[in-house]
């Protein structure tokens, strides 16, 4: 469960990066359509993942359920943990001394995106990513949730300084 739930996260956040980094140019365009099929590859794992945990959980006797729910959460406590330990890998100068791909990738690349933008980008991106499946297949959901509610708690994009002045 921990291997399925950290795919989820962190395949969000690739679909996003992925995008970015289609549209830098760093990469050849013949790499990146390369690569499409693994990243494609993730959206066919996390909904299995997800269509997995709503199957087995269903034919768990009513009696096992909450210890299930409990694991779960467990779970995502632990996921909650190990990425807050991530973010402590931050130096003095702001600088991420842990090499996870998805908090540093657009840094990596040398493209400057704001956090509101790519997190906009990777659901977006998952979105699209999704939409080729059969509608009955059930979507991981905690993470575009979870990603909806912090773009809510993030300043929003200020008006450029044109607009602002002709109001």
């Amino acid at each position: 469960m921990v291997t399925g739930y950290s795919e989820c996260i962190d395949s969000l956040f690739s679909f996003g990066l992925f995008e970015v980094a289609r549209r830098s140019g760093y990469f050849p365009s013949e790499l990146v359509d390369t690569f499409e099929p693994v990243i494609q590859e993730e959206a066919r794992h996390i909904l299995f993942f997800a269509n997995w945990v709503a199957w087995y959980q269903r034919n768990l006797p009513l009696w096992r359920r909450p210890l299930f729910f409990m694991r779960t959460m467990a779970v995502w406590a632990f996921l909650a943990w190990e990425r807050i330990g991530i973010a402590r890998g931050l130096n003095d100068s702001g600088e991420m001394q842990d090499a996870n791909f998805a908090v540093t990738g657009s840094e990596q690349l040398g493209i400057d995106i704001k956090l509101r933008e790519l997190f906009e980008l990777c659901l977006v991106e998952n979105e699209r990513r999704m939409q080729g499946y059969d509608k009955r297949l059930l979507r991981p959901t905690t993470m575009p949730r979870l990603v909806r509610a912090l773009l809510w708690l993030l300043p929003k994009k200020k008006p450029s300084a044109s607009i602002a002045q002709s109001t």
